[in-house]
């Protein structure tokens, strides 16, 4: 009895060292991918997988001997020249997979979604290396990232309610259908035509679907330039800049008659006072009205002003000119006449 139990504990434990060893054995094979970073902007940009590679290694003998599908890398930003790597574990060699081979996906996300396809490679027990030569390489693998499309039709015009100091500022924005990896729009303005936009032109930053903004607060008749920039979440962008001035408007400001002037006194009404009685009555010289040198002179902008008053007065266009001597033409005249009668 107890040789036939010492039996049967030898026969376990010989079972357990032979499921060890096909356990050690069962998955033999590592396959580091070694690749660079291409394009614009820096993989790795953000904390999610957005800007990351999947490194996908699929199996050609059954779908049990693929590799994770949670393998990304850069793990750390690295920007356009760097290079990074990852490794893939739990893989199976023929030696224990008879036939099986492993077709190498790289996967991520760009304008439209990328994809690169490597091999089929049959691996060895132990550690296997892929680059751009093949298995057993470490050339890196390029990896690219490209901008994002530009922005389209920049256009821009003085806006209301003051046309001196807004501008509406317009374009043709980029779709996510056009650029699956959008991230942000800037504009940017200068007073100098052919400006590079950076921070101290920033001026917006709008969110997806606008394609517009209404910039407030500048100065009048003064040329401005604008830029539009497209990022992706790379960080890789693209500008589409304006190269005519976008101008405001004169400024505006009260006329001699509370009407709007330009600086130069050429547009507002300056006359509108200037239909006043040559005297402080109706009536002609005789006929019992109170007589032109009884009363006041021509009504200017609705200010009285008697002529003759040693007052400074400064018509803003020809009209108001006339508007001012007329009264005092006709006095003249009247005054005149009186003496012939007389």
């Amino acid at each position: 009895m107890l040789t036939l139990h010492r039996s049967a504990v030898l026969a376990l434990s010989g079972a357990l060292l032979l499921f060890a060893s096909a356990s050690a054995q069962a998955q033999n094979a590592t396959l580091t991918v070694y690749m660079k970073a291409g394009g614009s902007g820096a993989f790795a940009n953000s904390a999610s997988t957005a800007t990351q590679v999947q490194v996908y290694a699929v199996a050609s003998a059954a779908a049990k001997y693929n590799g994770s599908t949670n393998l990304y890398a850069p793990a750390n930003k690295t920007l356009a020249g760097g290079t990074f790597n990852q490794a893939v574990t739990g893989l199976y060699s023929p030696a224990l997979a008879p036939g099986n081979t492993y077709q190498v996906q790289l996967n991520w996300t760009d304008n439209a979604a990328k994809q690169l396809l490597l091999g089929p490679v049959t691996l060895s027990p132990g550690a296997n290396n892929l680059g751009a030569g093949g298995l057993g390489t470490t050339t890196p693998i390029e990896v690219t990232n490209d901008p994002p499309p530009a922005a389209k039709n920049v256009s821009c015009y003085p806006d209301l309610p003051d046309r001196s100091t807004q501008l509406y500022v317009y374009w043709s924005g980029v779709l996510l259908a056009n650029a699956k990896d959008l991230d942000k729009t800037e504009l940017h303005m200068s007073k100098t035509a052919g400006f590079v936009p950076s921070a101290s032109t920033l001026i917006a930053t709008t969110p997806y679907g606008t394609d517009y903004r209404k910039v407030t607060g500048l100065t009048p008749l003064t040329d401005y330039y604008f830029c539009v920039r497209v990022l992706d979440r790379y960080g890789a962008y693209t500008d589409a800049c304006r190269t005519l001035a976008c101008t405001t408007d004169k400024a505006t400001m009260s006329g001699v008659d509370g009407g709007g002037v330009s600086p130069d006194g050429g547009s507002a009404a300056d006359d509108g006072g200037a239909s006043g009685t040559d005297d402080a009555g109706s009536g002609e010289p005789g006929n019992g009205g109170g007589g032109e040198d009884a009363g006041e002179g021509p009504v200017i902008d609705g200010g009285s002003v008697p002529v003759g008053c040693g007052c400074s007065l400064q018509p803003t266009s020809p009209r108001g000119a006339l508007a001012v001597l007329a009264p005092a033409l006709l006095i003249l005249l009247r005054r005149l006449r009186r003496r012939q009668r007389a």
